[in-house]
């Protein structure tokens, strides 16, 4: 029998909620390309393969650097797609929920990723404070 824990869940650094809920937060399942994403990644949808997102950044060009959404999970993809969730006990499946809008009210310390592109190009906006320490409706 083990000493010490073999799984831990800490759903605080797994998943991203709204700082309010029932926000009207609306949340999309999509497929992410291989990486280790961190919970609040800003994504963008690579041009070369529709439906598939990665890490968005403003200076790529190859459709990531148009944001689209925030994902919702800690997790890490395989090359053949397979998502693990952080916290959920290794279980894999093929895709991930991504916020695409509805109003919610995020912590910007929670983001990686957002810029003052994606903050106009997601059609978000600061509530208070910066983008570095503030609120971020989306």
């Amino acid at each position: 029998m083990p000493t010490s824990a073999q799984y831990t869940f800490e759903p605080g650094t797994a998943k991203l909620d709204p700082i309010y809920p029932n926000s009207g937060a609306r949340l999309m399942n999509v497929t992410l390309a291989a990486a280790t994403y961190t919970r609040g990644t800003i994504l963008g949808e690579l041009t070369a393969t529709p439906g598939k997102y990665a890490a968005y950044a403003s200076t790529n060009t190859d459709g990531t650097q148009v944001p689209k959404g925030i994902l919702q999970y800690s997790c890490v993809v395989d090359s053949s797609g397979n998502v693990t969730l952080a916290g959920e006990f290794g279980q894999t499946q093929m895709g991930v929920p991504m916020y695409v809008g509805g109003g919610a009210i995020f912590d910007t310390t929670q983001l990686t990723g957002l810029d003052a592109n994606a903050v106009t190009v997601m059609g978000a906006a600061l509530v208070e404070g910066t983008r570095g320490a503030g609120q971020l409706r989306f």
